[in-house]
């Protein structure tokens, strides 16, 4: 079964699009996006653990992170199957 990631993954990139209605909304907050790592680090599954409180912005979370790419978690050199918990936040200037 799965494990939980010991470790960070390299950074998620490219930062999640702020969808512009959700601007013109002012709507800011922080999704809590849990992702299922394949054995060589692409998403295989992406959820929202925490939303954000907006529907716009934990969608536009979700889709960053299935383009994201991460360092497989490895026991004993092999690498396996994880998660990862990453904020997602979207704040206003």
């Amino acid at each position: 079964s799965p494990s939980r990631a010991s470790r960070p993954p390299r950074p998620p990139r490219p930062p999640p699009v702020y969808p512009r209605r959700a601007r013109d909304l002012d709507q800011q907050g922080t999704a809590m996006v849990r992702v299922k790592l394949d054995l060589t680090g692409n998403p295989a599954e992406v959820s929202i653990l925490e939303s954000s409180g907006y529907a716009l912005l934990d969608h536009a979370a979700i889709k960053a992170a299935r383009g994201w790419q991460f360092e497989p978690e490895r026991r004993g050199g092999k690498p396996v199957t994880a998660f990862v918990h990453i904020p997602v936040r979207f704040a206003l200037n």
